[in-house]
């Protein structure tokens, strides 16, 4: 999600042409909203579901990341940036539905006094591979693709033909036409393929459901009772 965060502006920008002030609107409008609807459906979601099963604390994450598979897919792929924008939005609501619930089986496994620790954990994690490498690895996958596709289609080196990923000042229209399809493409290719990474999380949410059953469970329950007592 780090990655995504980082370069989806950029690739409406590249992409549609719109400004930074534009897109810093568009997505801090459509995304609190969304973000915040996700959080207060999520959260009653969570408390009803968990009743029934505790494993909705694994697999509400679940439906949500799969539902923003296609809907980030979307973002990138069709041609107008309303749709585009549109898609995002449900993007943006859906992601959102790990969160709550992830927490929620945070604070019920480790237990009032190891709530602090645990949150420190996550957000540790959350910072250091999330935030901080994901827009390392999405940018070197831009590089590498736009680079690649600047070579098929035109024979040239990207980085050299199209510093800053423009072409030099006075060089001619095809050649700057060249470079920002390769650059959108590119950038296009890095989003889609980190993207795609979602599935590996539903994997692993799916994976920690048999755990959540197991220590948040009426057997896990008994077993905790026991060993207070």
């Amino acid at each position: 999600q780090g990655g995504l965060a980082a370069f989806t502006q950029a690739y409406f920008v590249r992409a549609f042409g719109l400004s930074y002030g534009q897109v810093g609107l568009l997505f801090g409008l459509s995304g609190g909203i969304a973000s915040a609807a996700s959080l207060i459906i999520t959260g009653r979601l969570t408390d009803r579901g968990a009743i029934a099963d505790v494993r909705w604390h694994a697999w509400w994450p679940i439906v949500g990341v799969a539902l923003s598979i296609p809907c980030s897919i979307m973002a990138y792929t069709v041609g107008t940036w309303p749709i585009a924008v549109a898609w995002s939005f449900a993007n943006s609501f859906f992601i959102g539905w790990f969160i709550l619930p992830t927490l929620s089986a945070l604070h019920k496994l480790v237990g009032v006094r190891l709530v602090a620790t645990g949150m420190a954990l996550v957000l540790m994690f959350q910072n250091l591979v999330g935030l901080g490498g994901g827009p390392y690895v999405t940018g070197v996958i831009i590089d590498l693709a736009s680079q690649h596709l600047y070579s098929l289609h035109w024979l040239g080196q990207f980085a050299t033909s199209c510093p800053g990923g423009a072409a030099h000042a006075g060089a001619a229209t095809s050649a700057a036409r060249a470079c920002h399809a390769a650059l959108v493409d590119g950038t296009r290719t890095g989003l889609l393929f980190t993207t795609v990474i979602r599935v590996w999380a539903c994997a692993h949410y799916a994976w920690a459901s048999r755990y959540v059953l197991r220590e948040l469970g009426p057997i896990g329950k008994e077993a905790r009772i026991a060993t207070a007592g």
